[in-house]
């Protein structure tokens, strides 16, 4: 019987080996790169998340950009106004943030305040009819600008 490593493959900090044993593929071991944190699990409901990453769609890039704005608890996301949080990140990080992060702030706002947890793309329409292209600011020195009635 031989035994060979076929590939080490690294999905998300993950590695796994595939090896061939008599003929079959399979892959037999997974290991995480040292120092990686494991993924945070998704809370069904929002009484769950103890983490940020732990709210559908918040992933740790997410998660540290609403951190830097100053959210650190995702009962700290309830009764914000998403796209205030939008405004704020674009003002620190002195770019216009891809409207996508506010689909993202929308479900995690949402989510936490109860409702179901929903694909960040469900609610891109929800987005241009509330904030229309012209509310999100082209960049002005580097920076969001702000909309007069928030």
């Amino acid at each position: 019987m031989t035994l060979r490593v076929l590939c080490v493959l690294r999905v998300r900090r993950v590695e796994f080996s595939v090896k061939r044993v008599a003929n079959k593929t399979r892959r037999v071991t997974t290991r995480r790169r040292p120092g990686s944190k494991p993924p945070a699990r998704k809370a069904i409901h929002a009484r769950l998340a103890t983490v940020l990453e732990a709210i559908p769609n918040v992933g740790a890039s997410i998660a540290r950009d609403v951190r830097s704005i100053g959210i650190k608890q995702p009962r700290d996301l309830v009764g914000r106004n998403p796209h205030s949080l939008y405004q704020a990140l674009c003002d620190r990080t002195r770019t216009r943030q891809d409207p996508c992060v506010l689909d993202t702030f929308i479900s995690a706002v949402r989510f936490m305040e109860g409702a179901p947890a929903r694909p960040w793309w469900s609610y891109t329409a929800e987005r241009k009819k509330k904030f229309p292209a012209s509310s999100l600011g082209a960049p002005s020195h580097g920076a969001c600008s702000r909309t007069p009635s928030e």
